[in-house]
């Protein structure tokens, strides 16, 4: 399997990052772990980026030099083709304020710079599978709907059909009377016949 394949197979990521140094440990640390890593400077860029062709997941640094990272984050989460993204934020400042503000801004997890690889890809791997998963669920709650709808479909014809057959029915079983009645008639009217001309 080439190395094309493995990074599509993998996840594609978009790191968005205004340090030079960190998006390419970040870009070096990923790729080799068989990510597709894509790059941003700032946050217009990583907004653009984004909404061209959208990654699986996004690293986004807090502090950016043309907006902070939680305005790029309710961007993200405001644009119906980046909304379901997952966005972990990172910032060199480890406050929990920070990490409250982050996560109302739709954040779903939270790094400390200088980050720890191990953790880094844990936390990137945790939340490409949780988007999977909850993308598979929406996929057969998809297909479910469209069985219940078949199905409700197919009653409906049956019912249909049963419902014609059963007028049917009736239908024939008047004609049958009707035609009992009149033979019945025509053996009494005979019987009459043959009686009086004895």
């Amino acid at each position: 399997m080439d190395s094309g394949n493995a990074a599509i197979q993998k996840g594609s990521l978009l790191v968005v990052d205004d340090d030079l140094l960190a998006r390419q440990t970040m870009e070096a640390l990923l790729t080799r772990e068989g990510y597709e890593v894509r790059l941003a400077p700032n946050g217009e860029t990583g907004l653009m980026v984004a909404g061209e062709d959208p990654p699986e997941l996004i690293l986004l640094d807090i502090r950016l030099p043309d907006t902070d990272g939680f305005r790029v984050c309710e961007l993200l989460k405001g644009d119906r083709r980046t909304r379901d993204i997952p966005v972990i934020l990172i910032s060199g400042l480890d406050d929990v304020l920070d990490k409250v503000k982050g996560f109302s801004a739709g954040g779903v997890d939270y790094i400390t710079k200088p980050f720890q690889a191990e953790e880094m890809l844990a936390r990137v791997e945790t939340h490409l599978t949780l988007v999977r998963l909850r993308k598979k669920v929406e996929a057969q709650n998809v297909q479910l709907q469209r069985a219940r709808d078949e199905l409700e479909e197919r009653v409906k014809e049956r019912t249909a059909d049963l419902a014609l057959a059963n007028e049917q029915l009736q239908a024939s079983a008047k004609a049958l009377e009707g035609r009992l009645e009149f033979e019945s008639l025509l053996a009494e009217i005979s019987g009459r016949f043959y009686q009086s001309s004895c």
